[in-house]
């Protein structure tokens, strides 16, 4: 593994490839589209992480994928995927309500009275 010090922080110290195949499949690459993520110098930090060959290179490539530095990558990348966890939680908490709906008979002519009362 390669060392490389980028900018920022790290909430994950090395993303697998499930990390790396969500952010090459994210809607920045190809676009000029880059989220405003951490660009006020006075907000970065610098940390160290370790990189398996395939990551290093995916991030030297980062002029070809539109970035302006290396450590854009790997912050665009980090900000996929909190994104990616987010709605992860969204859809448990989606599903855990829908559960609970189904079983609630209760709950369920609740929904209904207030539907017959709402306004077409």
């Amino acid at each position: 593994m390669k060392r490389y010090n980028i900018g920022r922080w790290i909430g994950i110290c090395g993303w697998g490839d499930e990390g790396i195949g969500n952010f090459i499949n994210s809607p920045y690459i190809g676009s000029n589209i880059r989220p405003n993520i951490g660009t006020n110098k006075r907000d970065m930090q610098q940390t160290k992480v370790s990189l398996e060959k395939g990551q290093m290179q995916f991030i030297e490539n980062y002029r070809k994928l539109g970035f302006k530095d290396k450590s854009s990558v790997v912050r665009t990348a980090i900000e996929e995927y909190k994104k990616l966890l987010r709605k992860q939680e969204l859809i448990q908490s989606a599903n855990l309500y829908a559960e609970i709906y189904n079983e609630d008979s209760e709950l369920q002519e609740l929904t209904d009275a207030a539907i017959e009362d709402w306004p077409e």
